[in-house]
């Protein structure tokens, strides 16, 4: 049997309504209906309370519905790639304001500006493959950003970024 039909099952044995659940687990109606609809599956926070609102031991929601282990480790991933992500973003905005900031903190060679530019496209690359792997990651989840949203996005920073450091570099002047 599947988490969804168990979770819906005890929740009608006990006559409760999605709402009630909801509120004894701190969570919003539309998880339990999302739960017990088999579109996504709860937290293992969530997963306790359930165990023991429903009086159920874990170890048979958790092997009844194997896919919960599988989500559990992709959420955990998905968290990992957030963090990770953190750090190409925050060296970013450290080389674009090392860039920028040229008039107050003194001008830079054009060999040094252009290793600033290669860096900051080489991490805006980096940063697009993380997003690409949690956009594979969230497949399963009821959170999916639409993956041309994002790489539109990435594509729209990674322009601007360039163009900032084109316009800052004057090297339309140079060329022309």
């Amino acid at each position: 049997m599947e988490i969804s039909e168990i979770l819906k099952k005890k929740r009608k044995e006990r006559n409760y309504t999605q709402e009630e659940v909801a509120k004894k687990l701190f969570v919003s109606q539309k998880s339990i209906s999302n739960w017990e609809r088999n579109k996504t599956y709860p937290d293992i926070d969530s997963l306790i309370r359930l165990a023991n609102l429903y009086d159920l031991s874990l170890d048979s929601i958790l092997l009844e519905g194997s896919a919960i282990v599988e989500d559990i480790k992709e959420q955990a991933e998905i968290r990992k790639l957030r963090i990770v992500s953190i750090f190409p973003l925050l060296v970013n905005l450290v080389l674009l304001f090392l860039l920028v900031g040229q008039k107050w903190l003194g001008q830079l060679t054009d060999k040094i500006s252009y290793l600033l530019i290669l860096s900051l496209i080489m991490n805006f690359i980096s940063l697009f493959f993380i997003k690409n792997k949690q956009i594979k990651l969230q497949k399963n989840h009821a959170y999916q950003p639409s993956r041309n949203k994002q790489i539109l996005v990435i594509v729209l920073i990674l322009f601007i970024t360039v163009s900032a450091c084109l316009f800052i570099l004057k090297i339309p002047d140079i060329i022309g």
